[in-house]
This record gives C-alpha cells, sequence and structure tokens, in this order.
C-alpha cells in the first residue's frame, strides 16, 4: 500500500466517523479532551501523532507504510475508530467509568510534574515502530502525571477482523484509572478484567476454557486468571447489580487507601451489596451460586456468543465427547463414603477452594422426581458455606443458534434436600456445588495461598433419590491387549496396554487401564476407572 492510497482511503473513513460522532456530541462531548504529553510529545520529530476524541496514539517511521509488517496509516485511522466505538460502548452505552482521566486514588503525580485535573485522551503506543526499539508485545501502564496508556505491537491491533489484544489493554487501564484495587490480595485481577471490558465489546471474544477446566481453584487463581470473568457477566445480567455495581466495585470513591491495598474483592462485593438484602454476605453468596449453574450451558444474556467462542468444551451435550482432558478437568467425579451406604463425596483433589465449584454429572430419568440431600462439613473459623443447584437439560427444546440444549434449574440451597422434577424430555442431569465461605485475600496466584486460610477445601457429602452419579468414564480404545493379574487378591485386569508394563508387585483394578507405554512400578495402585497413559508416564512406589 503506498501512502496516497492509504491516505484517500482515510479520507473517506474520516468523513464517516464525523457522521457517527456528530450524532453523539449532545450526549458525551461537553468539554474538549485535551492531548497528554508526558510520554511524547506533538512536536517529536522522530514520531508521527494521530488523534481522535478520546484518543491519541503515536508511533514511529520505522516500516511505515513498507508492507512489511510494520505501522500504516490505514492501521493508525482504523485503531482510532475502533477505540471510539469501544470508548462509546463502555462509557455512553454501559454507563462505566471514563478512564481518560488520571488515576482514581490517592497517590500523588510524580515530583515536578503539576497535576492536571480534566479530560485527557488516552495515549496508545504502536511499539516496534521506531528503528532498533526491541520491547514488543502488549502493556499498559503508568505515566509521571498518572495517566494509564496502553501498547501494542502493530500486528495485534488489527481491526478487521478485531483483534482482542488493544480492546484488552484498554480494559486494563479502564480498571487502574478506577483505582479501587492497588494492593496484593487482588492477584491479577486486572488481566481478569481486561478480558472482562473486551468482552463488553467483542461478544465473541474471549474464551474461557482455563475456567471452566479449573473451576475447583478460587478465583483469580493462576491456572485461570486472565479468564475468571463470568462472575462479573453474572453481575452485568443480573438487574439488582448491573454495570453500576461493576463501577462501584472498582471505582477508588468507595474505598479507603487501606481497603484499596487489602481488601479482597468478594469482600468489595458484599459491603456494597445494592440486593437490598438485610444479608448482604448471603446476596452475594447467592449471585455466586447463580453464576455457577449457568456455566453448565453458558446460560447467560450473551450465551450464543460465549457458547460460539467456547465451543465443544462449553456444551452440556457433549460431556461423553473427544475433549476427555478438559472433560476431566470440568467435571467432578463422586466417589462412594465407606461406611456409610448412598453417601459419596468428591474425590480429594476436586474439593472447592473458596468461590470454587464443581459440575457433577447425574444419571437422568425423563419424568422422575430427584432428590439430593446436600450434607456440608462446616468450618466455623472461615464462615463456610455453600450453594447447590440442581441443572437439567432437555434435548428437545433447544434455543435459537444454541447447541447447549435448554436448561432449567431448582432452587439454590446450602444443606438438607432439595428436588426436582425431570420433564419428558430432559435427559442430563447435573449438581453444581460452589463453596461461597467467608473470603481471603490471596498475595499470590498460586502457592502462597496454600500456606494460608485462602488455600483452605471445603468438603460435603451428597445422597441421592432416583438418581446416582454418573462417572463418565475413559473410551476404552482399539489396541492390542494383555492381562495383569493381581497376587494379593487373584483377580485379573485384562485393560494392560501391549506396550505398557506393570510390575508383578502392583495392584490394578479390573476396570483400570494402564495405555500407551506407561508404566505401574513398586506397589503402585490403580483402582476404579482410573487411567494411567502417555509415552514415559508411570505409576510407582506406594502411589494410589
Amino acid at each position: 500500500m503506498n501512502k496516497n492510497s492509504a491516505i484517500g482511503k482515510v479520507v473517506s473513513g474520516l468523513v464517516l466517523v464525523s457522521f457517527l460522532l456528530a450524532g453523539w456530541a449532545n450526549r458525551c462531548f461537553a468539554q474538549t479532551y485535551q492531548d497528554n504529553q508526558t510520554v511524547s510529545s506533538n512536536q517529536d520529530p522522530t514520531l508521527e501523532t494521530r488523534r481522535s476524541d478520546h484518543f491519541r496514539e503515536y508511533f514511529g517511521h520505522y516500516n511505515y507504510d513498507t508492507g512489511l509488517g510494520g505501522m500504516s496509516e490505514w492501521l493508525a485511522q482504523g485503531n482510532l475508530q475502533q477505540d471510539e466505538w469501544m470508548w462509546y460502548r463502555w462509557v455512553m452505552e454501559d454507563g462505566l467509568l471514563d478512564f481518560c482521566h488520571a488515576i482514581n486514588n490517592t497517590t500523588p503525580p510524580a515530583p515536578n510534574y503539576p497535576p492536571m485535573p480534566g479530560n485527557y485522551r488516552a495515549n496508545f503506543w504502536f511499539l516496534m515502530t521506531e528503528q532498533g526499539e526491541t520491547a514488543g508485545g502488549s502493556y499498559n501502564a503508568g505515566d509521571a502525571n498518572d495517566f494509564m496508556w496502553a501498547m501494542d505491537n502493530p500486528g495485534l491491533c488489527s481491526f478487521d477482523p478485531y483483534s482482542g489484544a488493544e480492546p484488552h489493554e484498554w480494559g486494563d487501564v479502564w480498571w487502574a484509572t478506577a483505582g479501587g484495587f492497588n494492593g496484593t490480595v487482588l492477584g491479577n485481577l486486572d488481566e481478569c478484567f481486561g478480558n472482562y471490558l473486551m468482552l463488553q465489546w467483542l461478544n465473541w471474544y474471549p474464551q474461557a476454557p482455563d475456567y471452566l477446566a479449573n473451576g475447583r481453584y478460587y478465583p483469580i487463581h493462576g491456572r485461570d486468571y486472565f479468564n475468571s470473568w463470568p462472575i462479573f457477566e453474572e453481575v452485568r445480567d443480573n438487574p439488582t447489580y448491573g454495570y453500576p455495581f461493576v463501577n462501584a466495585v472498582f471505582n477508588a470513591t468507595n474505598a479507603t487507601p487501606s481497603l484499596q491495598v487489602n481488601e479482597y474483592f468478594v469482600n468489595r462485593m458484599i459491603r456494597l451489596d445494592t440486593s437490598g438484602s438485610a444479608d448482604h454476605q448471603g446476596a452475594i453468596n447467592d449471585l455466586w451460586g447463580e453464576m455457577a449453574k449457568r456455566l453448565v450451558t453458558w446460560d447467560f444474556q450473551r450465551q450464543q456468543w460465549l457458547c460460539q467462542a467456547n465451543g465443544q468444551q462449553g456444551q452440556g451435550s457433549s460431556d461423553p465427547g473427544s475433549a476427555w482432558n478438559f472433560y476431566q478437568c470440568s467435571r467432578t467425579p463422586l466417589i462412594t463414603m465407606p461406611g456409610q451406604p448412598g453417601w459419596y463425596r468428591p474425590c480429594r483433589e476436586d474439593l472447592p477452594l473458596e468461590f470454587g465449584w464443581n459440575i457433577i454429572p447425574l444419571q437422568a430419568t425423563p419424568g422422575a422426581t430427584v432428590t439430593c440431600s446436600f450434607q456440608p462439613v462446616c468450618d466455623p473459623v472461615r464462615n463456610s458455606d455453600w450453594r447447590a443447584c440442581l441443572v437439567a437439560l432437555s434435548t428437545n427444546v433447544v434455543r435459537a443458534n444454541n447447541p447447549n440444549n435448554y436448561a432449567s434449574y431448582s432452587g439454590l440451597w446450602n444443606c438438607g434436600a432439595n428436588s426436582m422434577t425431570l420433564s419428558a424430555d430432559q435427559t442430563q442431569l447435573y449438581l453444581v456445588v460452589i463453596a461461597t465461605p467467608r473470603g481471603i485475600g490471596t498475595e499470590t496466584m498460586v502457592w502462597n495461598a496454600y500456606l494460608t486460610f485462602a488455600g483452605s477445601q471445603f468438603p460435603y457429602t451428597v445422597s441421592f433419590t432416583n438418581t446416582a452419579p454418573l462417572n463418565v468414564v475413559f473410551t476404552k480404545p482399539s489396541v492390542s491387549w494383555k492381562n495383569h493379574t493381581n497376587t494379593v487378591d487373584g483377580t485379573v485386569c485384562p485393560n494392560i496396554a501391549s506396550g505398557a508394563t506393570v510390575a508383578i508387585t502392583a495392584y490394578v483394578g479390573t476396570n483400570a487401564m494402564v495405555l500407551d507405554s506407561a508404566q505401574v512400578l513398586g506397589n503402585a495402585q490403580v483402582l476404579d476407572y482410573a487411567v494411567v497413559r502417555g509415552s514415559g508416564s508411570f505409576v510407582a512406589s506406594i502411589a494410589q
């Protein structure tokens, strides 16, 4: 693309934007947004500067309009248009905070920098556009006057089709500008919220497979912190809360400097609860329960797009499907309680942490009335609490463009029995359980939490009437098999792949499998429907 042709396209594009923006003038342009030149000057001869009503972007001359993957005038103007539409969606339609001003907290600007009251265009830097520049990627930062700005490589800034990288960084900018959280107890809440705001702009993005696969852990855990946003989607959809509650939770005006540093975001939600309930913690616990039950089929207002984005991994109807690794993580098996016939508990490794959840498949008989008795194991130190819900899916009543089947729900409860009658076409059933104790913030995303009460698990037991756990097992592959005889009791496991190794001293249950070239060594025990697989995998010593 040569520069003249690019500018010709830009002129026509800017005429279009002028007409579009003219319709907003009476609503949102009551004051002029100034240029913030703290980081870069408009008079710097080594840089190009472009601006719109709320954004200012700058870039160097390296690879400018060369077609070599660098910068172009068309890319600059396209991103300004995209960002204006994004700003309008967040600020004017959704009513979120306008992030075109200094960070909303008590931190003073750096010395020798005078205060800058009023609104300023948000700065964006196209990285890797200056000769010799090596710091590429996707970032955001604060300048000396406490204004946040965003930056991305040109290759991450596509606007047709849209890229998620730049909206995510603007989401991080929004989070920091709101200033409600600036301490260590939040983990990486900023990355989570960046993805949430990206979703508000781009319905089809982001995906959240890591949150679905790691639901047992606390939100903003190191395994899922980018995608722990479904609770905010539940807030958005819930008429009791909505976007005003999002604003309230993240805005520094609702937190003292100490709370900005130390308050866990769930405790902030409880403190600012707008449900009208006298039991603020109970109301927020209900909100988390509502979120958890919807994850079976992505049953949010944005369900159509969330289903498309998450595909097979989000489909309740695809439980026995091919995504076995995902299924193992996102569905919770139950095991029998010794000496308590008819009672079950989750596997120890699947017990939920604070605000972690389990989705448990159950046997479904259309037309039956099923009952679940829920018995939690209480922890008075943590004010332990739970929310449980039965979720039934129909195979015949399917919403338009939704492959996940229609869901109906029992009421939420936290102890005792609850029942639900399945319709004639409801052939899938789940129990969803989420732990909702008194929240404790985590200083880091992963390991330190397990040395504190923040890493506590919250056990429970269940029994059923007219249903039972449906622990889908790994499909037996078509390979050559050999037997292993257990010397302890003479039972025979016929499910040993010909290339696998099982020590004569090891025990392998009759329903278990050892696949590929995996090894079971020493006195190891492989029980129930466990599977050992993968070349180089092994279970050794006294492992069980």
